[in-house]
């Protein structure tokens, strides 16, 4: 669904996936990925490309169970990181 909303969206714009990488500083090849469901933008480049083309978060994501899965992914990759640092951080007290 995400991929299929951000390809009619370029093409109602009229730019290119070169353009639009421009635009959110990622290679051309990485809009093809996206855009083939090959793999998702992490969230500040979502945010990026729900500013710079007037495309609600929600409206993206809405109803994408794959993307939700790779949010919920990082959400727990980032716990697991964040517990790590604690833990270094109290063995390493004196």
């Amino acid at each position: 669904m995400f991929a299929q909303i951000l390809k009619d969206r370029r093409a109602e714009l009229g730019i290119t996936q070169q353009d639009m990488a421009e635009k959110l500083f990622v290679t051309r090849q990485t809009v093809s990925n996206w855009e083939n469901g090959k793999n998702f933008p992490d969230i500040p480049t979502l945010i990026s490309i729900s500013e710079n083309y007037s495309l609600s978060l929600d409206y993206m994501l809405k109803g994408d169970s794959k993307y939700m899965k790779k949010v919920e992914e990082d959400y727990k990759l980032i716990k697991k990181k964040r517990r790590n640092v604690y833990l270094v951080i109290l063995l390493t007290r004196p």
